[in-house]
Formats: C-alpha cells, sequence, structure tokens
C-alpha cells in the first residue's frame, strides 16, 4: 500500500490544486468610464477643465469615453486642444472622443489628433460601439454617416451589444415615451450649434436600432449634452433600447460620472453612476 500512496498522493494533490485555480479564477471584468461637459473657463484663450475630473485615476478603465464640450472652445486654437491631449492622450486606441458644439470650432483638427475620423465603428470584448458626430448636419445622420449605421446594423450578429456614443441627447426629440424629459438636456430644442436641433432619429436610424434589438443583440445610446439641468438619466423605451446620459457642471456638489462594467465572459454590460 505504500507504494500506491506515494503514487496517488502527488496526483491527488494536482486535482486538488487545479480545482482551486479553477475556483479562485478572476472574471473578465472590464470597467469603461464616460466623462462629458467638464468645461470651466468659457475665455475662448484659457481653456480649462474642471480640477475633479483632473484628479481622477483613469489608468485601471480600459476605456474612457469623452462626451464631448471637453472645453469651451476646444479646437478654436492649437493650444486648446494641445491642452486637452495633454490630459487624455487623444490618440491612445482606448480613449474614445464624441466630439460636442465647444469642440467644433474646427473639427478637421480632430483627426489630427485623434487620428481617428469624427464618426466610426470598432469592436471590443464582443460589443460593437459606433461614434457618432451629432454636430454635423444640425443633429441629423445623413450620407455617410447614416450609410455607416445602416451597414453596420444590417450586418452585425456576433455583438452581444451595440454602444452608440455620441453628444447631443438626438433621441429626445420627438420620442413619444421621453417628450417629458425633454429639458433635462443643456441646450433647448432650436436651429442653434449649442441646441438640440430637430431632426431625423426616429424615422431613418431608430428603425435599424428597432431590428437590432430585436435580434436579441442589446442597444445601448449613451450621450453627452447634460450636467446644466441633470446629471444623470436612463431611460428603456418599448423596444428595451436603452438610452442613458451623463454630464456635469463646475461648481455643483451633486456631479457624477458614469462608469461601466463589462462582464466579457458572460456577454452583459452594466453601468451604474458614480458621484464624483
Amino acid at each position: 500500500m505504500r507504494g500506491y500512496s506515494k503514487i496517488l498522493l502527488p496526483i491527488l494533490g494536482i486535482f486538488f490544486l487545479a480545482g482551486c485555480n479553477n475556483s479562485t479564477a478572476p472574471t473578465p471584468i472590464e470597467q469603461y468610464i464616460f466623462l462629458s461637459h467638464f468645461y470651466v473657463s468659457a475665455d475662448p484663450v484659457v481653456q480649462e477643465v474642471m480640477p475633479d475630473i483632473l484628479n481622477l485615476d483613469l489608468s485601471g478603465y480600459e476605456l474612457i469615453f469623452l462626451g464631448g464640450d471637453l472645453t469651451h472652445s476646444t479646437t478654436s486654437q492649437d493650444a486648446n486642444i494641445q491642452y486637452v491631449d495633454s490630459i487624455f492622450d487623444l490618440g491612445n486606441s482606448k480613449v474614445i472622443w464624441a466630439t460636442g458644439n465647444h469642440d467644433y470650432s474646427n473639427p478637421e483638427k480632430i483627426p489630427e489628433y485623434t487620428g481617428r475620423p469624427l464618426f466610426y465603428s470598432f469592436n471590443k470584448g464582443g460589443i460593437t460601439f459606433i461614434v457618432l458626430d451629432t454636430q454635423d448636419s444640425s443633429c441629423h445622420m445623413v450620407g455617410d454617416q447614416l450609410k455607416m449605421i445602416k451597414q453596420i446594423t444590417d450586418t452585425i450578429s456576433e455583438s452581444s451589444h451595440l454602444v452608440i456614443l455620441h453628444h447631443k441627447l438626438i433621441w429626445l426629440y420627438e420620442h413619444p415615451e421621453m417628450r417629458k424629459f425633454q429639458k433635462i438636456t443643456n441646450g433647448k430644442i432650436c436651429d442653434n450649434t449649442w441646441c438640440l436641433n430637430p431632426n431625423n432619429f426616429y424615422p431613418d436610424v431608430y428603425p435599424f436600432l428597432r431590428q437590432v434589438q430585436h435580434r436579441g443583440i442589446k442597444v445601448v445610446c449613451v450621450a453627452g449634452d447634460l450636467g446644466l439641468n441633470a446629471k444623470e438619466f436612463q431611460f428603456k423605451d418599448n423596444e428595451g433600447i436603452q438610452f442613458i446620459a451623463s454630464g456635469v457642471k463646475p461648481g455643483d456638489e451633486d456631479n457624477k460620472i458614469l462608469v461601466f462594467e463589462h462582464n466579457i465572459k458572460k456577454r452583459s454590460l452594466s453601468w451604474y453612476f458614480q458621484d464624483l
């Protein structure tokens, strides 16, 4: 029996260690952060980002979403966008910038720093992301931008989620279930560049998103033109599509940031608003 004991004990030890390793294996969860509307100064020369944003430790986030309005005039001068680049490293592939109206003085400068166009798509961990330019064509999705949306929504099949990142809350306009929330957006509904412009989201974009949702791929729209009238917003409509918005206002004590948790193994995406 001694001979068998010498053989069995190491074998049992291997199985025990293997069982321990499986039970303690970390769950592959990635965190993404969404930050928006965090400029301080209205001075066209001296551009500032909120100190609370500057003090954030962003090193642990796999993706950093910038929802627009990074400074008061982000692209009006080279020094302004260079200042933002020094903070966020805009060319880093993990930094995703959906441009806002305060970023749009010279939008052609943005690809020079990001290395990406103003609207595009990418995939990460089983999620398809679309970045929109809601300043183009006054919040209307037209031309190549609409073609991109259609192409992606026509062909998407393997992703667990379709996440659409943008600045203006274009889905607030003429949504039958969200009319009562229209005052939360920073800009009222009007034709000015800083407003939520009347647009074609529901006749021309929403049907594509609904088709994706019906195929079992969860659709999440995330906007950044918030902070003056509300710090957080989320709503699920009758189709199951999620609409989220987040933004801050300098000097307010109730500012919040938006954090996503992506469980790659379980193909789940959750989010919460965290005090800044």
